[in-house]
């Protein structure tokens, strides 16, 4: 079962979206047409991490290379859904409309000195 706050949180998300799109629709002459995105760069824990901290540990904390990208058949975050939502199909091949940058980590935290992380790496 959903904890009630997350319910609350979600809907939340939801109004803002609509409500957002309602206000700023995102009409080609719009500034938020998706005509005028070339990338979108994400940042932040394992709600957007596309299997970086994996990585890191892999590679005795080396990041990946920028664009470095595993797919995974059980786990698409959000970032990765939102750039499959983003583009077309011409010629049977896959255009996605922007590319992605995301430097997430799972278990990132903003400040180590508010939440203490026990991982070497994170």
């Amino acid at each position: 079962m959903m904890p009630r706050m997350f319910e609350v949180v979600l809907a939340s998300a939801s109004f803002i979206l609509c409500t957002a799109s309602q206000i700023c629709p995102a009409t080609p002459a719009s500034p938020w047409s998706l005509a005028h995105f070339d990338a979108l760069v994400a940042f932040g824990d394992s709600y957007t991490d596309e299997v970086r901290l994996a990585y890191l540990i892999e590679h005795n904390g080396t990041a990946p290379p920028p664009g470095h990208f595993v797919e995974s058949v059980d786990y698409h975050p959000w970032v990765r859904q939102v750039i499959r939502c983003t583009g077309e199909t011409v010629n049977g091949v896959w255009n996605p409309a922007m590319k992605l940058y995301s430097y997430a980590v799972a278990g990132a935290v903003c400040s180590n000195s508010i939440t203490p992380r026990y991982g070497r790496l994170v």
